[in-house]
């Protein structure tokens, strides 16, 4: 999971900045709504536009130094998220909906407005993010894309997929596919660019490989 304690803020009805009270009454603390790395994993929150990104609930949010955090986008059902190398761009998946087993979709969006900069990508299934070095495009995991006028998406997370930004999901290509019934993919790609490391498993048994 992206790195990045929750953030801090006043409680409804506080004090303004300066935590002035009225009536001789002692100044409240003052809170500044900040993200602090999280110690847990040694990492510190994202970067993207100069600002630290985080999730907050069903939100992702943007903070410049101590300013008050900003909301980028609502992202009900909100699921794996990654800034893009050159912290311009975040792509992040959210749930079709409510079920177990329920779909994905893949939104991109602008790092410093949040606006949608992409199509979505649909029919993906427990999938990481994987952004390659140049930020045109990023690696998943999901079922093929299912006929014109037909429902759903085909599989799980089976197969992976390359995503080159502006091109439509039907024609992403396909870099990886099992046969293995009940396998799923996790993509990643190395720091130096050059590779993508695909982590497979077979849910509940324990076992996995690496391709």
């Amino acid at each position: 999971a992206p790195a990045g304690g929750g953030p801090v803020g006043p409680p409804a009805g506080a004090d303004g900045p300066g935590g002035l009270g009225g009536g001789g009454a002692a100044p409240a603390p003052q809170m500044v709504f900040t993200v602090h790395d999280d110690e847990r994993f040694g990492l510190p929150a994202p970067m993207a536009a100069g600002a630290r990104i985080f999730a907050q609930g069903d939100a992702l949010m943007s903070q410049t130094g101590n300013d008050v955090a900003r909301k980028l986008v609502d992202a009900p059902r909100l699921k794996p998220w990654a800034v893009s190398p050159d912290g311009t761009k975040i792509a992040y998946a959210t749930a079709d909906t409510d079920a177990a087993n329920s779909g994905w979709t893949i939104r991109t969006i602008d790092a410093r407005t949040g606006a949608n900069v992409d199509s979505d990508v649909r029919w993906v299934r427990q999938s990481a993010i994987a952004w390659t070095a140049d930020s045109k495009g990023f690696f998943y995991s999901g079922g093929n894309a299912p006929p014109p006028g037909a429902t759903g998406g085909g599989g799980g997370g089976g197969l992976v997929f390359y995503h080159l930004l502006g091109q439509q999901r039907a024609d992403d290509r396909r870099v990886l596919w099992s046969d293995r019934g009940g396998m799923v993919h996790y993509a990643e790609t190395s720091e130096d660019g050059r590779w993508v490391v695909i982590n497979g498993s077979v849910g509940g048994n324990g076992k996995s490989e690496i391709n």
